[in-house]
């Protein structure tokens, strides 16, 4: 098969870059022409059996101007008038139509996957209207987080009831379709992404490990850094280390602040491999994951905490929920840092109780998160 995705390919490494890889990267080695047009700036490359397109800046340009002749311009700005709120958003979408569009011409697609409703299913759907291409929609927390969406409800609502199939990565995500119609009767599908069990997994793990707490995820205040701030201070306890690992954002001069100030063994690690990750996951026996937002689809970090054996205090919100269990880790009242800080010094006192759930830990994973697991169902859907 031929086949189109939509979509932002690492680098930056997150999330939906890191799935796109591992799918894309699965389609091509069972035999399918895949083609991935990305955001951000780049080249056109080969990677593997993949070829992924990343325009430079003069080439957007250019697409820009002869992208307002295409049908974008009308049914984003005339009918939705979206764009007279944000027209980057309107020149964006326009910009990836007329580079699709031009892939098109020379590739016989066979079905396009789109990643984000807002961002990249307009063009589908297009696309599919011009060509009669069938296309996928991959949800993710973008109606939870943007107003516009509801706003102009009836657009995403065509864009979703025409696509082949509607998939997110959590039922919390993929239910989000109902915010832009409560009786809505269109089908969605939950598939919950992967992770690499080759790199993160419990070999060489020593469970008597269990002075490290850890922190992964981008240095962010969306992620709950404060929130692990004052989890540190509560516990005060001087014979734990705490680590903290991530890619930087908004959140990184205040950690580093707060390491500087702090009486407490605190260490930090930014833009590590891949490799270095999974081996920082191995020194924490817990893993506190106090991301924030209806739109917290899912966790990479509480699987691949779990994946190398350590027992994931979470917020039960987004869908976190969906992945830890209790024989495995704990759901914790959103921002109640006294039940993270009473869950951490139980667990921590109860040495057998602590094994287990690392042990079920490990096994839940091999189980339920491995990429090849989701692979198949996605490509079982595109062959459908």
């Amino acid at each position: 098969m031929n086949i189109l995705i939509l979509g932002n390919y690492p680098p930056p490494y997150g999330g939906v870059p890191h799935h796109i890889k591992l799918l894309s990267d699965y389609l091509g080695n069972n035999g399918n022409n895949v083609i991935v047009l990305a955001g951000g700036n780049g080249v056109k490359k080969k990677i593997g059996n993949v070829r992924i397109i990343k325009n430079n800046i003069y080439k957007k340009i250019i697409f820009i101007i002869f992208s307002l002749r295409n049908p974008l311009f009308k049914e984003v700005l005339f009918n939705n008038r979206i764009s007279f709120s944000n027209i980057k958003y309107f020149l964006r979408l326009n910009l990836f139509y007329n580079i699709a569009n031009s892939v098109i011409k020379n590739e016989n697609i066979d079905i396009i996957l789109s990643y984000n409703l807002f961002y990249y299913s307009p063009i589908a759907y297009e696309l599919n209207k011009k060509y009669q291409i069938p296309y996928i929609v991959n949800v993710f927390g973008e109606i939870y987080r943007l107003d516009v969406m509801k706003k102009n409800k009836n657009f995403y609502l065509n864009i979703l009831n025409n696509s082949k199939y509607n998939i997110s990565c959590s039922l919390h995500c993929a239910k989000s379709i109902n915010i832009l119609e409560k009786s809505s009767k269109i089908q969605y599908k939950s598939i919950l992404y992967g992770i690499d069990l080759n790199i993160f997994n419990s070999n060489n793990l020593n469970l008597e490990t269990k002075n490290k707490i850890g922190f992964f995820g981008r240095i962010d205040t969306e992620m709950g850094l404060d929130i692990f701030e004052q989890i540190i201070e509560n516990l005060s306890d001087f014979n734990t280390t705490f680590i903290i690992a991530g890619q930087k954002g908004n959140y990184f001069k205040k950690i580093e602040d707060f390491k500087l100030k702090s009486q407490f063994k605190i260490e930090t690690y930014y833009n590590v491999s891949t490799q270095k990750l999974a081996n920082l996951y191995k020194e924490c026996s817990l893993v506190i994951v106090p991301s924030r937002g209806l739109r917290t689809c899912s966790s990479l970090a509480t699987m691949e905490a779990m994946s190398c054996g350590c027992v994931v205090l979470g917020h039960n919100i987004g869908g976190i929920p969906e992945l830890i269990v209790s024989e495995t880790g704990f759901l914790i009242d959103f921002e109640d840092v006294d039940m993270f800080v009473n869950n951490i010094k139980n667990i921590k006192s109860n040495y057998k109780e602590l094994c287990e759930k690392r042990s079920n830990s490990i096994e839940y994973a091999k189980n339920n998160f491995s990429q090849e697991l989701m692979c198949k169902n996605f490509y079982n859907l595109i062959i459908d």
